[in-house]
């Protein structure tokens, strides 16, 4: 009896090793899985939704980010079936080029307080469909502080609220970037800190068209948006954004 009891725990352990090699290798499988869906190229771009807030006016402001899934590769997707919102219209002012990494709340869209949901559709392909869904259920109200006062020229000025008051001093970083068009935009000062709360910049376009330049600002509250050579990261937190629409025409006209 003894060794019968002693043989059942012996096939019990080697039972759980069994079980606990299987599981390993499961996870490892998902593992690779998951990193082979991120990519230096040819990865798929995500779209992400943020959250939602009322407006005073009775409007409500819903916000969507985007996570591009290369770490090298920027992606264009045109406006149409394959960059697109609904319902109508299904150009609501979204971006056609997509930096690598995820980039959050670069896209607020206000609408009547009837709208129920937002649905953005995203694919590079035309085959997979990476769709998002924004509802305004109470879930997913958030607080977004935002400032409305960046004037609308490339040289602009971007200031200070000084909050919170306990955060201490510190500069104002910005970040001019390609947000629609054709070609290639080549900014003389793309990133940096605020001088005299002004962020100065021209831009050189690779070709005539209608181009969307997006200017990002944070005050490095937690962390902020930008990173400390002024690009782009993750974070949520203290940010502003504006979108300038320049029209480029070919020489001569």
């Amino acid at each position: 009896m003894l060794k019968h009891r002693q043989r059942a725990v012996s096939l019990g352990t080697i039972a759980a090793v069994l079980f606990l090699v299987m599981s390993a290798d499961v996870i490892g499988q998902l593992l690779t899985e998951m990193a082979n869906r991120r990519r230096a190229h040819g990865g798929d771009v995500a779209p992400v939704y943020e959250g939602w807030e009322p407006n005073k006016d009775g409007t409500v402001t819903m916000y969507f980010g985007y996570f591009n899934r290369n770490y090298e590769e920027h992606v264009d997707i045109p406006i149409g079936p394959n960059n697109s919102f609904d319902p109508a219209p299904a150009d609501r002012g979204q971006p056609t080029y997509f930096y690598v990494n995820r980039h959050k709340k670069g896209l607020a869209i206000v609408v009547p307080a009837t709208t129920k949901t937002l649905t953005w559709t995203l694919s590079r392909d035309g085959v997979h469909m990476n769709k998002v869904v924004g509802t305004v259920d109470p879930p997913y109200q958030i607080d977004a502080t935002k400032d409305d006062g960046l004037p609308k020229a490339p040289s602009t000025r971007v200031g200070d609220d000084g909050k919170p008051l306990n955060a201490g001093p510190r500069g104002v970083r910005f970040n001019w970037r390609k947000y629609r068009g054709p070609g290639t935009v080549t900014f003389s000062t793309s990133a940096g800190e605020t001088k005299d709360d002004k962020a100065v910049t021209t831009a050189k376009f690779s070709e005539p068209g209608v181009y969307w330049l997006q200017l990002i600002a944070d005050d490095g509250t937690a962390g902020g948006v930008l990173d400390e050579n002024g690009s782009p990261g993750a974070n949520l937190c203290c940010s502003s954004s504006d979108v300038v629409v320049v029209t480029v025409k070919p020489a001569g006209q």
